[in-house]
């Protein structure tokens, strides 16, 4: 799960928050949003999200996954 840091939300810039999927093996790409009214200039060197790794539980219904 890809969430948005605060400080970049004191700008009014978020990060949509995505669920990634557990065998996902690419590069991932995040959506920017401003808020504000203020152009943001992003460097990269500036932290933009956080993940967060949660268990992913299996659940078998009738047999299938």
């Amino acid at each position: 799960l890809l969430l948005p840091l605060s400080q970049q939300a004191k700008k009014w810039v978020t990060v949509l928050a995505r669920v990634i999927d557990p065998d996902y093996q690419y590069e991932i790409s995040l959506l920017l949003h401003n808020g504000g009214k203020e152009e943001y200039a992003w460097n990269t060197e500036d932290p933009l999200w956080c993940l967060l790794a949660l268990p992913c539980p299996v659940i078998m219904v009738n047999g299938k996954l």
